[in-house]
């Protein structure tokens, strides 16, 4: 066990084994990551009219019953290899309803999403799952439209 105070780096030459550990801001594993339980994921439900994904966002639940929702994804170049997944939800009555004029609008400021400007989710429960390789943002899996 060494530190070194110049570069703040505090080296473990072995294992570390420890009931509880919180990184504050980034892990990074040369080699295999291995979790042996479950993955949790921050989720969360916005029906604000525009919204911008934030730092510690993975899964959007986006409501448009009472507007349209208009999500910006950060810069691809900032986010390399990020991954965000975004569906549109409703209430349990509108499920059926096809409600255009509250559509769900995915964009980036000035980036492209695989080949398109922006994404359009119409219907009630369509998904979208977006990852960045630094240059643009893709569309890796989809659901509905």
């Amino acid at each position: 066990l060494t530190y070194d105070p110049r570069r703040h780096l505090l080296a473990i030459d072995g294992a570390l084994n420890a009931k509880k550990a919180k990184i504050s801001q980034s892990l990074e594993t040369v080699g295999r990551l291995e979790i042996n339980g479950a993955l949790y994921q921050s989720i969360k439900r916005v029906s604000d009219a525009k919204y911008e994904v934030r730092e510690a966002d993975n899964t959007l639940l986006l409501d448009a019953t009472q507007n349209r929702v208009e999500v910006t994804l950060p810069k691809a170049a900032d986010s390399h290899g990020r991954v965000i997944v975004v569906k549109r939800i409703c209430d349990e009555g509108d499920k059926y309803k096809l409600t255009t004029n509250h559509s769900v609008v995915i964009r980036t400021e000035k980036e492209l999403i695989d080949f398109s400007k922006e994404i359009i989710l119409k219907s009630n429960y369509s998904s979208r799952t977006f990852q960045s390789d630094g240059d643009k943002w893709w569309i890796i899996n989809r659901s509905g439209s």
